[in-house]
């Protein structure tokens, strides 16, 4: 539906392939379409990209879509961090993952911070990360 809709005007156009291709999965077991391949193509990157950031939209919307509810963070994460390789090129899930992981962290700190005094707030952040807590 997106490709046919952006194919049809002059400055669209340039965006109807990825909107058609970002449903192949980066091992190109699944997802269409099929006589399409990533290799040799100089936009395989952005089509990725996209893969990656249409999923994290799809899982996180609140209205969510019809084939799936909402989900939260930490378990659109491990969704990511299960299907790189196969839906997901690995490199663009460990780069998604850090900026997410990164955002939230720093939204956590601000949260506490201003619920608390900002020594408790430290302590207890310092303390679960020695302690390898990676939920935020």
């Amino acid at each position: 539906m997106g490709y046919e809709l952006l194919s049809k005007w002059d400055s669209t156009r340039p965006y109807a392939e990825a909107a058609l291709y970002h449903h192949l999965w980066y091992d190109e077991k699944g997802g269409y379409p099929r006589e399409y391949t990533h290799k040799g193509n100089d936009n395989a990157i952005l089509y990725q990209i996209l893969t990656c950031a249409d999923c994290l939209g799809a899982a996180t919307d609140s209205v969510g879509r019809a084939y799936s509810s909402s989900k939260n963070f930490a378990d659109m994460l491990a969704d990511l961090r299960c299907n790189a390789g196969r839906m997901f090129n690995p490199d663009l899930v460990q780069l998604f993952v850090s900026k997410i992981s990164c955002r939230l962290l720093t939204s956590r700190i601000i949260r506490l911070c201003e619920s608390r005094d900002c020594c408790t707030c430290l302590h207890g952040l310092i303390r679960n990360i020695a302690h390898g807590a990676n939920t935020f």
